[in-house]
Order: structure tokens, then sequence, then C-alpha cells
């Protein structure tokens, strides 16, 4: 069939885009706030350490999740900053973290069509590029989810529109000025202080300059972009801090020190991590990418060899996703590699509808039969990673909101200035004051993160830093911490849900850490236990 013969204005391509955007947030949001009584529930803690970190440098002049205390705990320094203008502006509220996203979304969106519709493709090929960019990145899943990656997902494809467009306009012209365009110095540093994975794309850019020997920009360039990442990194230092943030040196792959061992991470870690790794519809779809662009690029080799700007954009996005599996995190959930799902749709969405018949094979039924196989085998775990997004999101929405933040509000009323153990830090610090201490990641308590690196975070030296700090209680999950520590604490209560996710389990506990606070604390959680959701169920033992 034939798309053209439907005629579609162009001026209906952006409104059917943002139909296409709004409509699965509608249908996510409308019964979920119905269900919280119109509490914005973000689906995972993350968000909601951005919020609190964006509180307490608005109101507190401190990057931390406890007022008057640095923790490095946000991947990401646009953000946070961003919330906090906000913050100051028009008061602390949830909706505003949402509204941003849903902004970005838009404002992602409108660029690139603009950006479609100036490469002179036609409306319905517009329309459909974009449906595939939404739907798979997904934009509407990663505006629910309430953190940067969206700002990383619009940062992203305007620097890969801009960059490769400036770089084949030179390779057109066999120009070797060192001049490049201001505003790509902008994206760049943009990129970076949005998320430290910027980094990657831009190494991949300084490599194309280099290639093409534009020594000086490449320099100047380098500079400007990783300017955000080491000012920052400065200023942790000087806070006693690492130079990346705690979440980054907990998540990502540690470089051994000594020559033995990085060259065991070379031979085996690396290499495992590119072609075998977690079975996760994240990783596979990450995976998957490997294969396709480079396929895209033998089959319609011809034309993008006249098409420099083509070459470039596989080139980058190519060697992006490399170094994003080498170096980053693919999780179980979807935020993490969704930039290269979306820059992925885009090009080879472009590559496609300027060449449509140059892909499908010519003739005979067994071609045709296996290249419908490939495509399957290849683009399957892209739509089932997007439409497995959406069904998460609500799961992780209602484990949040029955736990985490049920949690939150129980401290906020009676320990709101006291410091307290918890493993869901993020709505914790958003609803209250007091110090957060996080002993089975360390992302908001340094010394925490210290011993995990140095292999020294023994049931003692918890101990030691818990007596140190002497928090009041601690809210938990079990199943992340040894029978040794736990006998030295007194268990309260439990509470139950039935969504229950991986990594969290399906029940919080509450400890006392001293025998004299147990009938207080007990009787404070009868006294919150009919605020919670019917849904959640208390046990006492």
């Amino acid at each position: 069939m034939q798309l053209q013969r439907f005629n579609l204005s162009q001026q209906w391509v952006l409104p059917f885009a943002f139909i296409i955007l709004i409509l699965p947030i509608i249908i996510f949001e409308i019964p979920f706030l119905q269900y919280t009584r119109g509490v914005f529930v973000f689906p995972q803690d993350e968000a909601y350490i951005r919020m609190a970190i964006a509180k307490n440098l608005a109101f507190h002049d401190t990057w931390g999740l406890s007022p008057g205390e640095f923790s490095s705990a946000s991947s990401s320094i646009l953000y946070p900053l961003l919330l906090a203008l906000l913050y100051k502006l028009f008061g602390v509220h949830l909706v505003i973290t949402f509204l941003v996203n849903l902004g970005a979304a838009m404002v992602c969106i409108l660029v690139t069509q603009r950006w479609l519709q100036r490469l002179g493709l036609k409306p319905w090929h517009q329309l459909l590029i974009l449906a595939a960019f939404i739907l798979l990145t997904p934009i509407p899943v990663l505006v629910i989810t309430g953190t940067e990656h969206i700002l990383q997902v619009l940062f992203a494809s305007l620097f890969l529109f801009r960059f490769t467009t400036w770089m084949a306009e030179e390779t057109a012209q066999n120009a070797r000025a060192e001049s490049m365009p201001l505003d790509i110095y902008v994206w760049g540093l943009l990129l970076t202080a949005t998320r430290y994975e910027g980094l990657f794309i831009i190494l991949i850019a300084c490599l194309v300059l280099m290639i093409k020997r534009k020594w000086l920009s490449c320099i100047l360039f380098s500079l400007v972009s990783m300017a955000p990442i080491v000012i920052f990194g400065i200023y942790s230092l000087q806070k006693d801090a690492y130079f990346f943030p705690t979440s980054i040196m907990i998540k990502a792959i540690p470089i051994p020190p000594d020559g033995a061992a990085f060259q065991r991470f070379l031979q085996d870690d690396l290499f495992l991590r590119l072609f075998y790794p977690f079975a996760t519809q994240g990783s596979i779809a990450t995976g998957r990418i490997l294969l396709i662009l480079p396929l895209a690029y033998w089959l319609l080799r011809e034309p993008i060899l006249h098409q420099p700007q083509r070459r470039y954009m596989l080139f980058i996005c190519l060697g992006t996703a490399i170094l994003h599996l080498l170096f980053a995190n693919v999780a179980l959930f979807y935020r993490y590699e969704a930039y290269l799902i979306a820059l992925t749709v885009l090009v080879v969405g472009i590559l496609l509808a300027e060449n449509p018949t140059n892909i499908w094979p010519a003739k005979g039924m067994g071609a045709r039969w296996l290249f419908v196989w490939t495509g399957l085998f290849l683009f399957y775990p892209l739509f089932s990673r997007g439409w497995g997004a959406y069904k998460d999101a609500r799961l992780l929405c209602l484990n949040t909101y029955e736990q985490g933040w049920q949690a939150a509000g129980f401290t906020n009323r009676f320990y709101n200035n006291a410091t307290v153990v918890v493993d869901d830090i993020g709505a914790n610090a958003y609803l209250g004051n007091g110090k957060k201490m996080d002993p089975a990641t360390g992302i908001a308590y340094t010394e925490i993160a210290r011993s995990k690196e140095g292999a020294y975070d023994r049931v003692e030296y918890m101990d030691y830093l818990i007596k140190k700090e002497q928090p009041a209680l601690a809210i938990i999950s079990e199943s992340r911490y040894t029978y040794n520590l736990l006998q030295h604490w007194t268990k309260v209560a439990d509470w139950y849900t039935n969504h229950r996710v991986l990594l969290r389990g399906d029940h919080i506990s509450f400890y006392a850490l001293n025998t004299d606070s147990v009938p207080k604390l007990k009787q404070q959680l009868k006294v919150y236990e009919s605020l919670l959701p019917a849904t959640v169920k208390v046990i006492y033992p």
C-alpha cells in the first residue's frame, strides 16, 4: 500500500504526534491518580532523589539529601538545578516534575518533526517515524518516570542533528576550517550535564573530529563538553566525596588499579558485557542495535555512500551503543538505554523513508521470507521492550506508592528531623528533613559507599556507623541485610503489598534499634495504619 495515496497534510503531523504522546499518559495517570487520591507517584526512587536534592538546594543551599549535608547522589547535574530553580519560583510540588518532563517531551517531538521535515520526508513518513520514536523509546514512560532521561533524549537528538549536519557540510565542501558552530558546543555541554552517559556520544564525536583532522575543534569541544563533569567532580572532592556521583561508583564497572586485575577486566568483563549482557529486555534490545545499524549500512550502502550525514549518524549511534554496553548500566527498567533506542529509531526510520525500495528483495519468495524473519529477530526486542515498559511502570508505581511513599509519609509525620535507616531514600528525603542512612547501597552516605568499595562493609563496621549516627528506626527490605546485623535490632512490624517487583520484595520491615523505643514505634505504626491503602497488610510479630 502506498502511503502517499493518503493525503496527510503537513500541518497535522505534529498534532497527531502529540496525541500519540499524551494519550498513553492519560490512560496511565487518570486511574492511578484516582487510586492515590491525587498524589503523583513515580515508579522509581531516583525521581525523588533528584527532587530531594533540588528541594535542599533551593531552600538550604545544599546539594544533598539532607539539609546542610552534601551527598553526591544524583547522576545528573542539570536536572536537580532545573528543579531547584522551579521550586524556588513556585514552591515544592510533585506536579512540577511531571510538567517538566511533559514539556521536555513535547519540545523533543517538535524539534524532531522539524528536522524530519527539513530533510524533505513526506508527512506520512514523518508521522510513522515519530510514532515509532515515541512508543519504542518509550517517551510516555519516561515522562511518567520523572527523571532526566527525557532531557537526555532531547539533547542527544539535537546534538546528533546538528553535529552530523555540520560534518556533512564540511565533507561536501572538503573544508578544513577549525571553527565549529557555537550551538554544537552548547548541546555537547548540556548533554553531559544532563547525564554522564553523554560522554559516550562526546567521545565518538571527538573521534570523528580526529579522523577529519580537526584537532583544535576536537580539543575545544571536549573541554567545553566535559566542563560540567570536571567542575562538579572538583566540588565533590572538596566535600570529601567521590569525583563521580556515588550512584555511578556503585553501578558502573569498577576499573581495578593493579595490572593483573586490569588485564582480566579487559579480557573477561568487557567481552562478557558486550556479547553476553544480562538477559533483560533492555539489554537485549540494546544489543540488537549492534546488528541493526551495520545491517542498515550494508543494505543501503550505495545511497549512503553519497550521503555523508547518514554515515556520520550511523557511526555515532553505533559507537555510542558499544560504549554504553561496555561501561554503563542496562538495568531492569527502561530509562538508561532510552536515548540509544530513540536515536536508532530515528536513524533507521530516516534511511527506510528515504530508500523504501532499496531494502526489499527484488525477487525470490525465499529471500523475502528470510528478510521478514531477520526483521522480526532484530526489531521484536525493541517492540517487546517498549510494551514491557508500560506494564512495568504501572507495577512499579503501585509498589512505590504502597511501600516507599507510605514509609516516607510515616517518617515525615513522626520522625521528620530524625536520622533514619531506610532503603527508599528518595521519597523519605523528599518529604522529610532528617539524615538518611542506606546500608544496602551507600548512595546517601559516603562512608558506607567507601566501605563497599574497600570491601570492609562488614557487620562490625555497619554497627559502628549506626551507633555513631544513632538513627531513630530502620525501614528496610530484609532480604538486603544479613542476619548478623538484624539480630541487633528489634522488629516491630511488616507492611506487605500484593504488587511485588524484582529487587524490592513484597514487604518492608520496621525495626527499633533499641528495645526502649519498641512500644513507642509500635503505637505510632498503629496510629498510621488507618492511613494506609487497603491493599497494604500490616503484620505485628
